[in-house]
């Protein structure tokens, strides 16, 4: 009876009942088109937000979220490694159009929604920033600085010749103590 046990310990068995080990991969839900997208684990979310955009055109902008029902939704930023929460939540693309309004996707607490802001790198109208009369000016100052270190520089080089024979002529007139 001895060996029959040892013949059948879980070390040797790899039934699929005796691992408890996660998938390889994670599946992103995409909330426009309905598809389920598979990443392997530690995935960029960035890498992952822009394979899905690149399929669907029409979105503007996608993010991936940490979804459970009744919770505040995890948001990805684009160097986070997508992880797996757990069986209860579900990862999903939400797609982002422009102003911040949330088009699809997130079904956790809608207390919990941001609203999307622009960065730098959005394509902005150009009448949302205005150039400001402050704005120049620094520009102006900035322009003067450059050409006033340009200046000093070519002070500098003209008179590198005079200065190094001044330190050459000063040199020799000192007397010599080393005998």
């Amino acid at each position: 009876m001895a060996t029959k046990e040892n013949q059948k310990s879980p070390k040797t068995d790899p039934s699929p009942e005796s691992t408890n080990l996660p998938p390889p991969f994670l599946e992103v839900i995409c909330k426009s088109t309905g598809g389920v997208r598979r990443f392997a684990a530690g995935t960029k979310a960035g890498f992952a937000a822009n394979l899905i955009s690149q399929n669907n055109p029409s979105s503007r902008e996608v993010r991936i979220e940490a979804v459970k029902k009744g919770e505040e939704a995890v948001v990805f930023g684009p160097n986070a490694l997508l992880v797996n929460y757990g069986p209860s939540w579900k990862l999903e693309a939400v797609t982002i159009a422009r102003g911040g309004v949330v088009v699809d996707g997130g079904r956790g607490d809608p207390k919990s929604k941001l609203k999307y802001k622009p960065t730098v790198g959005d394509q902005l109208a150009s009448s949302d920033f205005p150039i400001s009369i402050f704005y120049i000016g620094k520009v102006f100052v900035a322009f003067i600085f450059i050409f006033l270190i340009g200046a000093i520089f070519t002070y500098f080089l003209e008179n590198l010749p005079e200065l190094l024979s001044y330190i050459n002529s000063s040199s020799l007139d000192r007397p010599d103590f080393s005998n």
